[in-house]
């Protein structure tokens, strides 16, 4: 009996070194999780903006006027969802679509770049990651070019 009361006082105090142990494991845990959730929703909304740069890029009548439309259309559209870039985002776009015939299918294809700042949860190594999204929009055929 003695040795069952023994090891029972032994074990005293183990719960807070387990809290120590593993409280930092949980909220290292926990940060990455947020981390997670906000690359993944900062990868969807550049996939979106490379989507409407993509379409705007369609409806434009030249080059010029395409890459004009497709960088607005980029901007408006991570503005709209409160997606901070660190500078402008990067739209490059592949505009031999409109090099081609009337008549002949092809599409434009737009690369959204932006460089996101994910310093806000206190992981030491962390700063901001570079994310980027690509969409395609077929130009209209019969249109002049």
């Amino acid at each position: 009996m003695t040795s069952a009361r023994a090891r029972a006082g032994d074990e005293r105090g183990s719960t807070s070194i387990e809290l120590v142990i593993l409280g930092p494991a949980f909220v290292l845990l926990l940060a990455m999780l947020v981390v997670g959730g906000r690359v993944a929703v900062a990868k969807q909304a550049i996939g979106n903006a490379a989507s409407e740069a993509a379409r705007s890029a369609t409806l434009s009548r030249g080059e010029d006027a395409a890459r004009q439309n497709a960088q607005r259309a980029a901007d408006d559209y991570l503005a709209e969802q409160s997606l901070q870039c660190s500078g402008a985002p990067q739209v490059d776009l592949d505009l031999a679509a409109f090099r081609t015939e009337p008549g002949t299918r092809a599409e434009v294809t737009a690369t959204v770049r932006c460089q996101v700042d994910v310093s806000g949860v206190e992981i030491p190594g962390l700063g901001s990651l570079t994310l980027e999204g690509s969409a395609s929009s077929p130009l209209d055929a019969y249109r002049e070019r």
